[in-house]
């Protein structure tokens, strides 16, 4: 009889990217999943009113600030922060579905979302993405023609404080050329999955053929 390995998946992956507004985050991670289509995209809840061009349960799930109030104070909010007076945050039923389903799922999430999620699920792989520079930065958010002067001077502000956080992350990438950042953000994802502890492993007895 001959011995071989047989390697059974324990979950599926929780990766959460995070890092200032403006830095890239949903662009990279659409050109990760148009190299791997299996995998989820939670799609975060937030109570600001939708920019022009965002399409409701594509960019962001929207709703009233009461409601959700109400889901926190029910348990059904897993990880929240608050910026400009706004909440965003993201469903537990989100994470419990993929976890239950070996779903490999990727988060796009706020820097103190990501922190927290690690607090509840510590196999939780957290992805920091840094602009170039923060002239890079300022120019990215005024190209954007969405926010007034002052709420880009605010998520500047809180850009420098939020870097000041990336040393808590397991990975770094910055994106300044966006071929380059997805293919290591792929990178990060076949070397978590193949890392030994997402895996039960067995042997099992396999007749030789002769």
């Amino acid at each position: 009889m001959k011995k071989m390995l047989k390697l059974e998946s324990k979950a599926g992956l929780i990766i959460c990217c995070s890092g200032p507004s403006g830095v890239g985050k949903d662009t990279l991670i659409t050109g990760l999943r148009e190299r791997l289509p299996h995998l989820k995209h939670s799609i975060s809840l937030t109570t600001r009113e939708p920019r022009h061009g965002e399409v409701p349960g594509v960019d962001y799930h929207f709703c009233e600030k009461s409601e959700f109030e109400e889901m926190i104070a029910a348990g059904e909010i897993i990880e929240y922060d608050i910026f400009c007076d706004h909440y965003y945050g993201t469903r537990a039923s989100v994470i419990r579905e993929s976890v239950a389903n070996g779903q490999d799922l990727i988060l796009d999430i706020t820097v103190a979302g990501s922190l927290r999620l690690k607090e509840l699920i510590p196999e939780a792989i957290l992805i920091f993405i840094l602009p170039p520079s923060e002239e890079a930065l300022i120019e990215r958010l005024n190209s954007r023609r969405t926010e007034s002067a002052e709420v880009i001077k605010k998520r500047v502000a809180k850009a420098r404080s939020e870097v000041a956080e990336a040393r808590n992350f397991d990975y770094l990438l910055i994106n300044d050329r966006l071929k380059d950042a997805v293919s290591a953000l792929e990178a990060i994802f076949i070397a978590e999955r193949l890392r030994s502890k997402h895996y039960n492993i067995s042997q099992i007895d396999e007749d030789l053929e002769v």
